[in-house]
């Protein structure tokens, strides 16, 4: 009984295994930075779907907004 339970209890998680596994986050490789200028800087990434400009302040991990890195002056790398 509790062998049936746990092979329909993993039909049931599969799909959402699946599901999970293909919503992870892309990854990302980093091909370069800006100089930072007033505590934020430009990566240039590379990621599945092509070519992006990330801003990213000196203090924290996260990402920042566009506008963070273009008001303190970063400028983009080639």
């Amino acid at each position: 009984m509790v062998s049936s339970q746990i092979k329909s209890l993993s039909i049931l998680l599969l799909p959402l295994l699946i599901g999970l596994s293909i919503a992870s986050p892309v990854l990302a490789k980093v091909l370069a930075e800006g100089k930072p200028r007033g505590g934020f800087y430009w990566q240039k990434v590379e990621q599945s779907n092509g070519m992006h400009y990330l801003c990213r302040a000196q203090a924290e991990a996260k990402i920042q907004k566009a506008a963070q890195c273009t008001s303190a002056g970063a400028v983009k790398p080639e």
